[in-house]
C-alpha cells in the first residue's frame, strides 16, 4: 500500500531505501535533498534531484489494480470509493475534435472526419476529410481513445499502444514528433489497460493502474515536475494507482481508489479546481471533500459526476456557457450543474459538455451546433443543459469540437449530429445535421 503520511527517515520502506543505495542515488543527493524526499506527502520520488535518471518519475512500486478487493474487473470496471464503475476501456466509440472512429464487432475500427494529419488512418496520400467511414488495416484492435486532440490511440490484443494523427508535440508516443497517417506502434514496452487521448499530450494506464503520460508538457500537463516534452510514455509523479483520468487541452485530471479528483497542468481559466488560476507541473487535489466516480477533462474546462448522489459539477473555461451555469463566466472550484437532475455519464469538449442522465436522455450545452437545437445554423449559445435528443435508451455520448456521436440501445452503429463539413457526422455527405443519424458503416 501507498504510504500516505510524512515519514522520518527510518520508516522509508526498506526495499526502496535499498534499491536507492544500490543505484547510487542517495550518495548523489545532499541530505537536505534527502529529507524533502522523505517528506512527501505520498512516498515517491518526483523531481530531477530525487530521481534516478533511467527511471520513470515515481519509482515505489504499489498494490495491484483498483479492484476493491477483487469485486472489479479491471480494466472493465475501476473500484471509486468502494463502487464499480465503467474505465471506457469496452467502450468502441471515439469522439474527437474533427473525427471519430469506432470499433466493431469484428474488431475492426472505422474512422471517419477530417483527416489533415492523418487521423482517419489511411495513409498519407489520402482526402482531407472522409464523410463515409473508412477500415484500418488491421482487425485485432480491443480498445479505442479519442478526445480533444486530432489524434487517435488504440490497443491490439496483445494490449500494445498504437496511434495515428497529429504527433507535433510527441502525443502519440513514438519517440518523435512526426505525423503518423497510419497506425503506428509506441515506443514503450509496457502493456496498457486503458488510455486517455488529449490535444497535444496522451496518457494511459497500465495493467496496475499506474498513470504514464507524454507529448506535449508545457503548462505541467504529464505531471511529472517540469515541464520538458516527452514523445515517450513517463510515469505521472508519486507512482500511485488511480482509478479513471481524463485529459484535455493542457491539464490532466484523474480520481484516486476512494473518489478524489486531482488536477494538474494548464489552469488559465481554473480548470484544475484549485480555487485559483496558477498552473501546477505535479497532481494536486481538487479543493473539494465531494468524490467522484466518473470525470471528463476533453477541453478547458473539466466536468465530474458525484459518488451516490450522481449531480453534475464542473469548473474551468466557461466560453460558450459549456459549464452550464446560466452564464460565461469562469469557476476555478467545483460548481454544482443543474441540481436536480441525475447523470450516469459527462463528456466534455473545447467548445461544449454533453451528458447521459440516469432516464438514459442525451442533454448537452454550450456550443450551439452541439446542442441539438432545430437550427443548427444558429451560432446562439446553449447556457444551461437541455435535451438534445427527445427520446431515451442512450447509453454512450462524445463531444468534438462541433459535432456529437453517441449509441443507442437497439441501434448497432452510432448516431451524430451537429455540424458535418468535415464529414464527422458519417452520413456520406457534408452537410449539418441538426438531430441524431446513423453513421453509414462499412
Amino acid at each position: 500500500m501507498l504510504m500516505r503520511a510524512p515519514l522520518a527517515l527510518h520508516s522509508w520502506p526498506h526495499q526502496t531505501w535499498k534499491q536507492s543505495r544500490k543505484t547510487g542515488l542517495l550518495k548523489r543527493m545532499r541530505p537536505q535533498q534527502i529529507l524533502e524526499c522523505m517528506g512527501l506527502a505520498v512516498v515517491a520520488i518526483v523531481a530531477s534531484a530525487c530521481s534516478e535518471p533511467a527511471l520513470a518519475v515515481g519509482v515505489i512500486t504499489v498494490d495491484g489494480p483498483p479492484d476493491c478487493g477483487g469485486r472489479c474487473a479491471w480494466p472493465a470496471e475501476a473500484c471509486v470509493a468502494e463502487l464499480c464503475v465503467p474505465t471506457g476501456r469496452e467502450n468502441p466509440l471515439a469522439v474527437a475534435h474533427n473525427a471519430n472512429c469506432f470499433r466493431t464487432r469484428a474488431d475492426n475500427i472505422a474512422c471517419w472526419g477530417a483527416n489533415e494529419w492523418g487521423q482517419i488512418g489511411q495513409g498519407s496520400d489520402m482526402p482531407v476529410s472522409y464523410a463515409t467511414p473508412r477500415l484500418l488495416p488491421r482487425n485485432d484492435w480491443i480498445s479505442i481513445a479519442g478526445g480533444a486532440g486530432t489524434n487517435f490511440l488504440a490497443l491490439d490484443r496483445t494490449n500494445r499502444l498504437w496511434g495515428w494523427g497529429l504527433n507535433s508535440e510527441g502525443a502519440l508516443g513514438t519517440g518523435d514528433t512526426t505525423n503518423k497517417f497510419v497506425p503506428t506502434l509506441a515506443k514503450t514496452s509496457l502493456k496498457w489497460a486503458v488510455l486517455h487521448a488529449g490535444s497535444g499530450h496522451s496518457c494511459g494506464q497500465d495493467q496496475r493502474g499506474r498513470l504514464y503520460c507524454w507529448g506535449r508538457n508545457v503548462n505541467g500537463e504529464l505531471g511529472i515536475g517540469s515541464q520538458a516534452r516527452r514523445t515517450e510514455p513517463v510515469g505521472v509523479a508519486n507512482g500511485r494507482v488511480w482509478s479513471l483520468a481524463s485529459v484535455g487541452w493542457g491539464h490532466t485530471c484523474a480520481i484516486t481508489q476512494d473518489g478524489s479528483p486531482w488536477c494538474w497542468g494548464r489552469n488559465t481559466e481554473g480548470q484544475l479546481g484549485l480555487g485559483h488560476n496558477d498552473q501546477r507541473s505535479l497532481p494536486e487535489p481538487v479543493m473539494t471533500t465531494i468524490k467522484f466516480q466518473q470525470l471528463s477533462a476533453h477541453g478547458l474546462h473539466t466536468c465530474a459526476i458525484e459518488v451516490g448522489t450522481q449531480r453534475l459539477w464542473c469548473w474551468g473555461d466557461n466560453r460558450d456557457g459549456k459549464l452550464g451555469t446560466g452564464d460565461q463566466q469562469l469557476r476555478n472550484v467545483p460548481t454544482l450543474i443543474a441540481p436536480t437532475q441525475r447523470w450516469i455519464q459527462v463528456r466534455t469538449s473545447r467548445a461544449s459538455t454533453c451528458g447521459i442522465t440516469a432516464e438514459r436522455q442525451a442533454w448537452c450545452w454550450g456550443g450551439n451546433y452541439q446542442a441539438g437545437s432545430p437550427d443548427v445554423e444558429d451560432p446562439t449559445d446553449v447556457m444551461l443543459p437541455m435535451q438534445a435528443s427527445p427520446d431515451n435508451g442512450w447509453h454512450e455520448i462524445g463531444s468534438g469540437h462541433s459535432h456529437v456521436c453517441g449509441m443507442k440501445e437497439g441501434v448497432d452503429a452510432p448516431l451524430c449530429w451537429g455540424r458535418g463539413s468535415e464529414g464527422q457526422l458519417g452520413q456520406g455527405e457534408f452537410r449539418d445535421e441538426p438531430l441524431p443519424m446513423p453513421v453509414l458503416l462499412p
